[in-house]
C-alpha cells in the first residue's frame, strides 16, 4: 500500500524550493496539497491556483489566491500539481496538450493517479480472483446460538436501516424495471487486487422488504446479537413519500417487537445517490405550510409504543440542514415541537446528523443534539491511498485507509455541539453504485477494529449521557451498495454482528454492570 502523503512529500522534495508552483483544483484535495506545501515551508513557491473556466468565472477565492486558467499564467509557473482524490487523467491530458501546443516548459504532476498496469500486475489480479473463488472463507464467522440477554444498563445500539430493497415506480422509470438496491450490489466486482467485492448476503439472501417475514427475520437476527433498534431512512418531499412501505408494514404488525425511530432524509434525491445538486429527481424544498403535513404523517409512528423516545420525547433525526436557511430550520423545528406538544407529547428530541458540515453548535439551529454519521471528513479523517499493482484502468474512485484513524482512536474527537451522539461504521465502499466514477472506498475497518470503535464510544456514552440517552449508532444495518452492513455476507459471515455482541459484553464487564 502506497500512501499519497508519502508520494506528495517525495514530489515536493524533488521539486525543491526554487521552483514556482500552481495547484489545479479548489476542493478538498487542493486543501490537502496546500497544507503539505505549508508544512514543507514552500508557500512562497505557490503562486497560483488554477481551475476550470466556470470556477474562474464565479470569481471565487482560494486561501486568498485569485483563481486562474493555465492560459493566464503560462509563462510564470514551473510545476502544476493536479489536486483530486479521484482519477482525473483527462485533466492531465488536457493540460499537457495545451503545454505541448504552446511549447511551454511547464511540468504537470498528477499526484493521485495509479500507474499503468504491467503484465505482472494483470497476472496478480487474475491470481487474486482465482484465490478468492477457490480458497475457504478464512474470515467467515459462524452463527452463534446464544441470544444476547439485554440488561437495563446496556447501551442502546441503533442501526440505520435503508428501505430501498423493494420495487417502487420511480426507480422502475429511472433505473429500469425491477430495480432495487440489489440491482447495483449484485453487479459489483473487484477494481484492484485485494478489493473486496461483490458483497453477497448470507443469512437473509436477496430479500424483498414488502415481505413481512423479511422484517421478522431481520429483527430476530438483530436482537440475537444485541442490536437495540433500527433508525429508518424516511423519504418525504413536500408531502410526497417514497419507500415508506417497509416502515408502514412494521407499524401495522405490532408483533414485530423492535424499537425504531425515523431518520428524515432531508437531502435532494439524485440519480447518483450523492445528495448533491446534479441529476436531481426530487429537490428538498419544505415550506412552512408543509410542517404540519409532515408531522401529521409521522404522528402514527410517534404514538406507537415501540417508537424510541428520549426523556419521553419521540426521537426525530434530520439528515442535513445546510440545504435550508438557518431561520427556516429554526422555525420548522419549533413548529414540529409545538405540534407534538399539542398532540400530548412532551415535545420532540431532535438530532441533526453529521451530514451537515460546518454548521456550528446545532442548538443554534433549534436541535437538541448533534449526531455523527461516518464517514464524514473523508480526506481529513482517513489517509488517502495511491493504489499499487493492478487497477481497473476505467476505475475513477478514491481509496482511503482507516487504520491510523481507528488505532489512534481519533473518532473520540470533540464536536462544536455540547450534546452529541457517536456512531461507528462497519465498512464503506460504494463502488456498487459508482463503479466507474466517484466511488469512495475505505480500507482496514476490520471486525476487530470495529469492535474497539463501538466499544469505546459506548464507554464514552456512559460518561456523557444518562441511562435513558445512553445511545450509539451504527452505519449501517443494510447499506449493501455502500458496503456498510451488519447483515451477514459470504465473506465475513456474522463477524460484525459478533463484534457488536462482544463489545456489549466487554463494556458490561468493564463497567461492572450486573443489572
Amino acid at each position: 500500500m502506497i500512501y499519497i502523503e508519502d508520494i506528495l512529500n517525495a514530489t515536493l522534495d524533488k521539486i525543491g524550493k526554487e521552483s514556482t508552483l500552481a495547484i489545479y483544483g479548489t476542493g478538498n484535495a487542493a486543501d490537502y496539497i496546500y497544507k503539505k506545501i505549508e508544512e514543507k515551508e514552500m508557500l512562497n513557491n505557490l503562486k497560483f491556483i488554477l481551475d476550470r473556466e466556470e470556477v474562474v468565472k464565479e470569481k471565487k477565492m482560494y486561501h486568498d489566491y485569485k483563481i486562474y486558467r493555465l492560459q493566464n499564467i503560462k509563462d510564470k509557473v514551473d510545476y502544476v500539481l493536479i489536486a483530486s482524490f479521484m482519477w482525473h487523467k483527462e485533466i492531465e491530458n488536457r493540460l499537457n496538450a495545451y503545454i505541448t501546443s504552446q511549447h511551454l516548459p511547464i511540468k504537470i504532476i498528477n499526484i493521485f493517479l495509479s500507474e499503468d498496469n504491467s503484465v505482472e500486475d494483470s497476472m496478480e489480479y487474475v491470481r487474486y480472483l482465482e484465490e478468492r473463488s477457490l480458497k475457504k472463507r478464512e474470515k467467515f464467522v459462524p452463527y452463534q446460538e446464544n441470544r444476547f440477554d439485554r440488561r437495563k444498563k446496556d447501551s442502546k445500539i441503533i442501526a440505520w436501516y435503508l428501505p430501498q430493497f423493494h420495487q417502487i415506480e420511480v426507480n422502475n422509470q429511472l433505473h429500469g424495471q425491477g430495480f432495487t438496491e440489489w440491482t447495483n450490489t449484485s453487479q459489483a466486482f473487484p477494481q484492484f487486487v485485494g478489493h473486496y467485492q461483490p458483497h453477497i448476503p448470507y443469512h437473509m439472501g436477496y430479500y424483498d422488504l414488502l415481505n413481512t417475514d423479511t422484517l421478522k427475520r431481520q429483527i430476530e437476527l438483530a436482537q440475537q446479537y444485541g442490536i437495540y433498534g433500527f433508525s429508518f431512512y424516511y423519504y418525504w418531499y413536500s408531502g410526497r413519500k417514497f419507500m415508506e412501505r417497509p416502515l408502514e408494514i412494521l407499524l401495522e404488525h405490532k408483533e414485530l417487537r423492535i424499537p425504531f425511530c425515523i431518520y428524515w432524509a432531508t437531502h435532494n434525491w439524485t440519480l447518483k445517490w450523492d445528495t448533491g445538486k446534479q441529476g436531481v429527481i426530487f429537490e428538498q424544498k419544505i415550506e412552512e405550510k408543509d410542517d404540519i403535513k409532515f408531522m401529521q404523517d409521522l404522528l402514527p409512528f410517534f404514538r406507537d409504543d415501540r417508537y424510541i423516545k428520549i426523556c419521553g420525547r419521540p426521537l426525530l433525526i434530520l439528515f442535513k440542514v445546510d440545504c435550508f436557511e438557518k431561520r427556516r430550520v429554526c422555525d420548522m423545528i419549533e413548529n414540529f415541537r409545538n405540534y407534538a406538544i399539542n398532540e400530548g407529547f412532551k415535545g420532540l428530541y431532535i438530532m441533526i446528523s453529521g451530514a451537515s458540515y460546518g454548521i456550528g453548535n446545532v442548538k443554534e439551529w433549534g436541535a437538541d443534539a448533534y449526531l455523527e454519521v461516518p464517514p464524514m471528513y473523508m480526506e481529513k479523517d482517513f489517509k488517502p491511498v495511491k493504489l499499487s499493482g493492478y487497477v481497473n484502468p476505467y476505475f475513477r474512485g478514491a481509496v482511503f485507509d482507516a487504520a491510523k484513524y481507528l488505532d489512534e482512536k481519533k473518532y473520540l474527537k470533540k464536536h462544536q455541539s455540547d450534546c452529541f451522539f457517536r456512531s461507528a461504521m462497519v465498512s464503506f465502499d460504494n463502488t456498487a453504485r459508482k463503479c466507474l466514477k466517484g466511488a469512495m472506498i475505505i480500507l482496514n475497518i476490520s471486525p476487530e477494529r470495529y469492535k474497539e470503535w463501538i466499544k469505546n464510544i459506548m464507554l464514552e456514552s456512559k460518561e456523557i449521557h444518562d441511562e435513558d440517552s445512553d445511545i450509539v449508532f451504527v452505519n449501517a444495518w443494510n447499506e449493501w451498495a455502500e458496503g456498510a452492513h451488519l447483515e451477514p455476507d459470504m465473506e465475513y459471515g456474522y463477524a460484525y454482528l459478533q463484534a457488536t455482541h462482544d463489545a456489549l459484553i466487554e463494556v458490561r464487564e468493564q463497567m461492572g454492570t450486573i443489572v
